[in-house]
């Protein structure tokens, strides 16, 4: 899909920005290219105060007349007029001395012509090819000095007419200049800077000093032409052209440094040329292809980290394919245009996925429904694998998605576990109140779908699946043992202070996160912490209740404060009694008794300081505690950056 629109915005009116700017980027970060096979001469309005000419006319024909016998004099390979004489002077002597300096150097002087289209407001269609004047047109040669413009007014491609001669194309015969190609061959400027970029000298100093400029003259193919917009009888066409470079500089371009670039692409041979189009398609086609497959075996964020390099590496293969090898192609359609849809199709994707399974299901069953007595309990597009854990009220199932055929991990509650309604209502309701909260922070386990089942007597709840033990992310079914931070402790034993402070920074925003969201867990412990990809999650979340709801005494020995379960302090007290076990690899029983080998720890000095949190955190006194989780992940954040700061001292 992502491919063929990447295809289709190849001839879209609205894409061809892009189009332009994959032409007109590498010029940005391209500084000016010295060329010595040409000069210009600018007939600017400083040289035309001096030498007294007028404003909105034509210059004196015998200035040109002077300029071009200087010129040549002084060994310049080819002069080129990119100058209109389309209508005789006024002395015919004028033009007929002008003639004469051209035929004495027959094939060195290259004259402009232009055509022009007239007509329009219902008037048909003409072409008018504006030539030199006799006896000027029989002298010497001319070429067409038009442009190709773009719809947004730039020059980028070399002008071609099957019926008639380019200025560039002229020029380069006339000076000799051996062409790779033929000219009807689609060319692309390569311009070599910005404004004014060419060797140049102003039309005043070569008639009044020309003796002192003869180095840069002599051997020079030589252009001749206005700068600034001179319109004048015999000539509407602006002489003002936007460049590459106009984008970026806001700067245009006299039309004499385009012929004259044209004429250098010639005469170098670094023209620009545009790939073939199934290569073209093929470098469009590609990206997309693999994106597509890509993206969907990536995390969100993974994914949109892929598409950034994705992009970034288009850009800079279409910069360097420019710079270096001098091809181009329409690549910001891949940044532009495949990336961002991918994204978008990629995204739309996941949060389709999501709501088909964060929905909330009630069944309404027939009463003629036959509920088995025995075997795993029925849950909606997954196929219930194995039983693998019992939690509050409930067994834990390994389950896989008959829709995406990915592992879940699904908790069945019934409620034959209740002595009556009242406790299986209350932990619905908890579920149901925690369900939307727990995509909102990574110290969560994700809910994916609740569902109720009355007739069979049990609510479930879906979540994703905590890696395996040994295998991570790689799921075995008949194998599968989740590693909590429980199972943690016994494989590894006790946990690196580091390690644990990280832990218990990520828990303990997870806990601020879930009490500002008016909800308590009541039973914080290492087996009820689950790790997702690495992460440490709270997971168990069955006994999770709203604060105002949290009357029944459960949790685990140790782990619950002397008060009781139920309120804030209680969990923060139960995070504690955590972070002892994993930091100190004492059991929590053992508590506030320190490591035997405390004194030889090589993380003495940090392990110390995050005993002090802990026993803050495991006050008898409610009171005396942390007074919310969001202070305790201030003290370990603190710490955190202590561990940072002693990594980057070293």
């Amino acid at each position: 899909m992502v491919a063929i629109l990447g295809v289709i915005c190849l001839g879209l009116i609205f894409t061809q920005g892009l189009d332009h700017l994959s032409y007109d980027l590498p010029f940005a970060f391209r500084g000016g290219i010295h060329t010595d096979e040409a000069l210009i001469i600018y007939m600017d309005d400083e040289s035309r105060q001096i030498l007294k000419q007028p404003v909105d006319g034509p210059w004196d024909r015998a200035k040109h007349t002077e300029l071009l016998t200087n010129l040549l004099s002084l060994g310049a390979k080819a002069v080129v007029f990119d100058v209109l004489f389309d209508e005789p002077w006024t002395n015919k002597t004028v033009d007929a001395n002008f003639a004469d300096a051209i035929k004495a150097h027959h094939g060195h002087v290259v004259l402009g012509e232009r055509l022009q289209h007239t007509g329009g407001n219902g008037k048909p269609d003409v072409l008018k090819l504006d030539q030199p004047v006799e006896p000027l047109k029989s002298a010497g040669a001319w070429g067409v000095a038009n442009f190709y413009k773009d719809t947004d007014g730039t020059v980028r491609k070399h002008y071609y007419d099957p019926a008639y001669t380019s200025l560039a194309w002229q020029t380069a015969k006339a000076a000799g200049v051996e062409i790779r190609g033929k000219e009807e061959e689609q060319r692309w400027l390569n311009y070599y800077g910005p404004k004014k970029t060419i060797p140049s000298l102003e039309y005043y100093q070569v008639l009044q000093s020309a003796a002192s400029f003869s180095g840069k003259i002599a051997d020079k193919v030589v252009f001749v032409g206005n700068v600034g917009i001179l319109k004048y009888r015999g000539s509407e066409q602006s002489d003002e052209i936007r460049t590459p470079y106009t984008r970026w500089t806001g700067e245009s371009s006299p039309g004499v440094d385009v012929q004259a670039t044209a004429f250098l692409n010639l005469a170098r041979g670094d023209w620009l040329e545009r790939l073939p189009l199934p290569v073209e398609l093929g470098l469009i086609v590609g990206p997309a292809l693999a994106l597509g497959f890509l993206l969907p075996s990536f995390r969100p964020g993974m994914a949109f980290a892929v598409g950034a390099g994705a992009a970034l590496m288009a850009t800079v293969a279409g910069l360097i394919l420019a710079l270096q090898f001098h091809e181009w192609f329409c690549w910001a359609v891949i940044p532009g245009i495949e990336v961002p849809a991918a994204l978008v199709w990629f995204s739309m994707g996941v949060l389709n996925q999501r709501a088909a399974e964060r929905q909330i299901i009630r069944f309404s069953e027939d009463e003629s429904e036959e509920v088995p007595a025995d075997g795993p309990p029925r849950i909606p597009e997954h196929e219930m694998l194995r039983p693998f854990a019992e939690g509050s009220y409930g067994q834990v199932w390994l389950a896989r998605s008959s829709t995406f055929g990915s592992y879940r991990a699904v908790k069945v509650v019934s409620r034959s576990t209740f002595q009556d309604d009242g406790p299986f209502e209350r932990e619905f309701r908890g579920i149901q109140l925690f369900e939307p909260i727990s995509r909102t922070h990574d110290g969560f386990v994700d809910i994916l779908q609740v569902g109720r089942r009355e007739k069979a007597g049990y609510f479930y709840y879906i979540m994703e699946l905590a890696d395996d033990l040994d295998a991570g992310e790689v799921i075995n079914p008949n194998q599968y043992v989740p590693r909590t931070l429980g199972n943690d402790l016994k494989k590894r034993g006790r946990i690196p202070c580091r390690q644990s402070v990280q832990i218990g920074l990520l828990l303990a925003g997870a806990l601020s996160h879930l009490h500002r969201s008016g909800l308590i867990h009541r039973d914080i412990k290492p087996s009820n912490i689950i790790f997702v990809k690495g992460v440490p999650k709270f997971a168990d979340i069955g006994l999770v209740t709203a604060a105002v709801d949290a009357s029944s005494y459960v949790g685990t020995e140790g782990f619950l404060p002397p008060e009781g379960p139920g309120t804030p302090q209680a969990d923060i007290y139960s995070l504690g009694k955590v972070l002892y076990e994993i930091a100190m690899g004492r059991d929590r029983l053992c508590f506030p008794e320190l490591p035997t080998t405390f004194a030889e720890d090589p993380e003495r000095e940090h392990l110390q300081s995050l005993n002090a949190i802990i026993i803050k955190a495991c006050r008898e006194v409610p009171t005396r505690r942390y007074a919310t989780a969001e202070k305790m992940q201030s003290e370990l954040k603190r710490l955190a950056n202590r561990f940072k700061s002693a990594k980057s001292g070293e």
